[in-house]
């Protein structure tokens, strides 16, 4: 067979791209979250609801706190990710592309079958349901809008199932530190940095190239002084086993010493850290 030159390459490449853009026209739309609630509730039992969860998306996955988080969220005025729907050309109905976890959790919150837990910011809510909320804030959290992006009806069964796929694969979740990198910062936070670059420390715990880019060293620091220093007040039990249980102790850790910690005790505590270090010399 003739190889194909560059130019006819290209040439095909952009009716390639032309084809494959003609199939995926969309909407930028606003619903409130007690209208998206109530289209998807309606007739599902039936399969007729007219916002529905197509068969070859995953089940409801998400535990109480990870839903609980996202209703913290939207109660705070944080942004939260655009849901992705499509509209069925033979039904009118709009197929969830991507937000399923999202509008089961709103369900079951306006339903009172999701008990508030794990929140941080808002910790005087957490074994609330909906009903526990007085009428002006379950009004406010139901009149909240929700953005969606909305595919016309070109985009057929193919194109949904491969931009699930891209939407599911394409981000990579960030690591603890890379998060509190982020979100803590203060002198504390940049101390903690300042210290995981300590090249006695890199040779102690040698970390690979991947995880050494996802912050991994300055985990091991953080780890290192909140431990050392409220190991005897640490109770693994009010926090529970779970690994993000031990998250959410390391960030509370580090929100307080950003607000309270002197120049005077980071002084002392490089000289604790320094020590350690130095306890494995052959290293």
């Amino acid at each position: 067979m003739k190889p194909i030159t560059k130019q006819e390459r290209i040439k095909r490449a952009e009716l390639q791209i032309e084809n494959k853009k003609q199939n995926v026209d969309y909407d930028t739309r606003e619903f409130t979250i007690e209208y998206i609630v109530d289209k998807y509730l309606k007739k599902e039992e039936e399969d007729k609801n007219e916002i529905y969860v197509p068969e070859y998306q995953r089940e409801f996955v998400w535990d109480e706190r990870r839903q609980s988080r996202l209703i913290e969220s939207i109660i705070l005025g944080l942004p939260v990710p655009l849901i992705f729907v499509a509209e069925i050309q033979e039904t009118g109905r709009l197929e969830i592309v991507d937000g399923s976890q999202r509008i089961r959790t709103l369900a079951q919150f306006l339903q009172n079958d999701l008990q508030l837990t794990g929140l941080v910011n808002l910790e005087y809510l957490n074994s609330f349901k909906f009903e526990d909320f007085p009428p002006s804030r379950q009004r406010k959290f139901k009149n909240t809008p929700m953005r969606m992006i909305v595919l016309s009806e070109k985009a057929n069964e193919e194109v949904r199932n491969d931009m699930f796929d891209r939407i599911n694969t394409s981000s990579l979740p960030l690591f603890p530190m890379e998060k509190r990198k982020g979100i803590f910062k203060g002198n504390f936070n940049d101390f903690v940095f300042e210290c995981s670059k300590n090249s006695k420390f890199g040779k102690l715990c040698p970390i690979g190239f991947h995880f050494k880019k996802r912050q991994e060293e300055a985990e091991l620091v953080l780890r290192f002084f909140a431990f050392s220093e409220t190991y005897p007040e640490f109770n693994i039990q009010d926090i529970s086993l779970e690994f993000t249980g031990v998250e959410r102790f390391l960030d509370k850790y580090l929100d307080l010493k950003n607000l309270n910690a002197t120049e005077a005790e980071m002084v002392q505590k490089k000289k604790e850290f320094e020590r350690m270090t130095n306890m494995f010399p052959g290293r």
